[in-house]
């Protein structure tokens, strides 16, 4: 960790958290430094190498994050290092040189290109996807704005699960939870793996969805289990006057 920055004390709350939960959501309102805190959760528990999902116009900033904060190398995912990059997480880069890298970063549209090795005919489901043997090399995934993967039906949703999947730290950002439709959860709690928390996918249909006492319960064991979420007015009290 960079001496020259420290967490405020909140961050180190959701720090503290993740290290105890391991695969959880950070649900904070915009501004209040998720980024950081999955950062470092990921550095306490050191589960490198770990890859982080985001859009593609947030790859600049995560690949800036990491190196402000940790000593670790991040990677970019591109055409360069398509057929690569696994080499660098072991340590060796093609050209002989000994140059590891620790964090890879990728964009939703590119996991197909990067990760899967076939999708055979029929529906699309995760039996029909054959992923790269490399995914494996990941001990953490990081899943910037995970509200896109809210969708049970899209490809999207179903690669970053995969991908995701068997990983001890997974970790979701979103500054726009969608805790008042509990529905849109279920994906969100698959790809972390914690669905099993709330009984499996039936009995969250069952005993978490259709009344507003449901919708409270729900809450009350998403909060419990593998949830985070602070707003601005609760932590005035730790931030600066402005940071810009």
């Amino acid at each position: 960790m960079n001496p020259n920055l420290k967490p405020y004390p909140y961050q180190n709350d959701g720090i503290e958290y993740g290290i105890k939960t391991m695969r959880f959501i950070i649900g904070d309102e915009p501004g209040l430094g998720k980024t950081p805190q999955s950062i470092l959760t990921v550095l306490g528990k050191n589960m490198f190498p770990c890859l982080v999902i985001c859009p593609a116009t947030l790859k600049l900033n995560w690949q800036r994050e990491w190196h402000m904060w940790t000593d670790k190398k991040a990677m970019i995912l591109n055409n360069a290092n398509q057929h690569s990059w696994f080499m660098f997480a072991k340590g060796i880069n093609p050209f002989g040189l000994d140059t590891k890298v620790d964090v890879f970063i990728v964009n939703y549209e590119s996991l197909s290109k990067f990760f899967v090795a076939e999708i055979l005919p029929g529906q699309l489901s995760l039996k029909n996807i054959r992923f790269k043997a490399h995914i494996s090399l990941f001990k953490s995934v990081i899943i910037d704005e995970i509200h896109r993967c809210k969708s049970l039906d899209t490809k999207q949703t179903k690669l970053t699960k995969g991908i995701a999947s068997g990983k001890e730290c997974i970790i979701g950002l979103t500054g726009t939870p969608v805790v008042n439709c509990e529905s849109d959860f279920k994906a969100l709690l698959g790809i972390i793996d914690r669905l099993g928390d709330f009984g499996g996918s039936r009995s969250f249909d069952n005993n978490y969805q259709g009344s507003i006492d449901n919708l409270t319960a729900f809450k009350e064991k998403l909060y419990d289990t593998c949830f985070i979420r602070r707003e601005k007015r609760e932590v005035l009290k730790d931030l600066p006057e402005k940071v810009r």
